[in-house]
């Protein structure tokens, strides 16, 4: 994971910042592998992407638990649905949680700090103003995504929580736009069954929602070519080496949970290591266990766009 810091609040005002963030020499910002544009507020940094053309709306990205924003900007998984958003006219914003961790109290001080990220944006002619908002958060930002689309004073008009629980937002009366809810059968972190009830508890209280089920899938060369600097030949051989360790069977399936395996590492060809944590990240998605998973990009746009058309 990229190293992150804590803002310190030493910001006086509104803050645009127009560097990209992993450019930044100053160790009160992020400080992500991949460049991306960087707004601060009084109390938050966050990343964020336009479209070309039209802006269509804006997506709101939350990192989970111990994590930061530059997930969206390093990691291949959720490079790929900022990437998908900017594609579908949409911008992006990716706040960062203060201390690692967001708030899933109904109410909570930080949704308010997240729409004023958006709407120095919007004050700095970033965002076009009044976007319908789509927020896709994972595990402790699949949480928050819930009782941000309740309390955002934003046109949230639809929700993904991937890998995270239910919260007290779920509730009857509380007025939620459409909803996805992605659990991952391997995952030892949030049980998937915890996100079915998530759903299924919403729905019985009149909330529309999706329940989807991210499941394990074979390996390929090409999940390892979706990793900058590694290319069909090297891919091939990494998975060849991963079968000869027997981390993978003959069809292609992650034979046990690589959470811990030690083997992953000591089977990678030593050229490829430099890329060890994106293909860990890689063989978590692959079992399915919790990691934040791309294959969900269809659903999640295209709730969106039913909800904007």
């Amino acid at each position: 994971m990229a190293r992150r810091f804590h803002a310190l609040g030493f910001l006086a005002g509104l803050l645009l910042v127009s560097h990209a963030a992993g450019c930044t020499g100053d160790p009160n910002r992020l400080d992500c592998e991949e460049e991306a544009d960087l707004v601060s507020t009084s109390d938050r940094d966050a990343l964020h992407g336009t479209p070309e053309g039209e802006m269509r709306g804006v997506l709101v990205a939350v990192h989970g638990l111990a994590e930061s924003a530059c997930n969206w900007s390093d990691k291949v998984e959720e490079s790929a649905v900022v990437s998908a958003a900017l594609d579908r006219g949409l911008a992006w914003v990716a706040p960062d949680a203060a201390d690692g961790a967001w708030s899933t109290e109904v109410g909570n001080e930080e949704i308010a700090s997240v729409d004023e990220v958006l709407a120095t944006l919007e004050e700095a002619g970033v965002l076009s103003p009044g976007l319908p908002t789509l927020v896709i958060g994972h595990s402790n930002g699949g949480a928050f995504s819930q009782v941000y689309a309740l309390g955002s004073e934003r046109d949230v008009v639809a929700a993904v929580n991937e890998n995270g629980w239910g919260t007290a937002a779920l509730r009857a009366g509380n007025e939620l736009p459409p909803m996805i809810f992605v659990g991952a059968e391997n995952d030892t972190i949030v049980n998937a069954n915890v996100v079915t009830d998530a759903a299924t508890a919403a729905a019985s209280r009149g909330h529309a929602v999706q329940a989807l089920l991210h499941r394990r899938v074979a390996l390929t060369p090409e999940r390892f070519t979706r990793i900058e600097g590694i290319d069909e030949g090297a891919a091939a051989e990494l998975l060849d080496a991963f079968r000869e360790a027997g981390i993978v069977d003959a069809s292609g399936l992650v034979v046990r949970n690589p959470r811990g395996d030690a083997r992953i590492g000591r089977a990678t060809p030593g050229p490829l290591r430099e890329f060890s944590r994106h293909i860990d990240d890689q063989m978590h998605v692959a079992y399915a266990e919790h990691r934040f998973s791309s294959a969900e990009i269809e659903p999640m746009f295209e709730l969106f766009d039913a909800a904007v058309e």
